[in-house]
């Protein structure tokens, strides 16, 4: 069951493109996640950096 607000979130976040961050961010990110032991933290940079390497170096 879709949800009225889910289609217009959607939308709104298509319209406008975001920069991905720089992977040197992205890897001092995970060194502090990691330095902190935050499991969560690390998951999510760790796809972060996969998103970025995948739309930068080409590979699907």
């Amino acid at each position: 069951m879709a949800r009225p607000t889910e289609g217009a979130a959607v939308a709104a976040v298509s319209r406008s493109v975001r920069p991905a961050p720089a992977l040197l961010d992205l890897f001092e990110a995970l060194r502090v996640a990691h330095a902190m032991r935050d499991r969560h933290g690390m998951r999510l940079v760790r796809a972060a950096i996969a998103r970025n390497v995948s739309t930068v170096g080409g590979a699907s």
